[in-house]
């Protein structure tokens, strides 16, 4: 019982998570795709929760949280990553020519807080920081 409680916060708050990022997601993208990303998560989530109760009352409950709960975080970062990638879409389309400039190679992350810096971006879009490697006008 008292690994089920240490273990919780690596669960029950990643799945409400991912439930948060469809739903935002949704909110965003407007349209009949919205409400079935939603509806995915929500499932997914239910899924997770479900076996996160049905968890074996010996040895195997170690091993069965922690997979529950990597399964939940995996799924978390696959939806954080998709969401980076369409970040660099909706940035490159504001400032096309961010795209075409050759002064920083696409991906150079942030030496501050690493996110992935966009073509031609002298500081990081999260926290401000120059991004090391591109050249700085004075």
């Amino acid at each position: 019982m008292v690994l089920r409680e240490l273990m919780s916060p690596f669960t029950h708050g990643t799945f409400s998570a991912i439930i948060g990022a469809a739903i935002w997601r949704a909110r965003g993208s407007g349209g009949w795709r919205g409400p079935v990303g939603v509806l995915g998560a929500f499932v997914c989530s239910v899924v997770l929760h479900a076996l996160w109760d049905a968890y074996p009352q010996n040895v195997m409950a170690l091993p069965w949280l922690c997979g529950v709960g990597a399964a939940g975080l995996l799924t978390l970062r696959q939806l954080f990553r998709h969401s980076l990638r369409e970040q660099a879409f909706s940035i490159l389309a504001l400032n096309p020519r961010l795209a075409e400039a050759k002064t920083m190679r696409p991906g150079t992350p942030c030496h501050v807080c690493g996110q992935l810096g966009v073509p031609g971006a002298h500081y990081c879009a999260r926290c401000g920081a120059i991004l090391k490697g591109t050249p700085v006008k004075a």
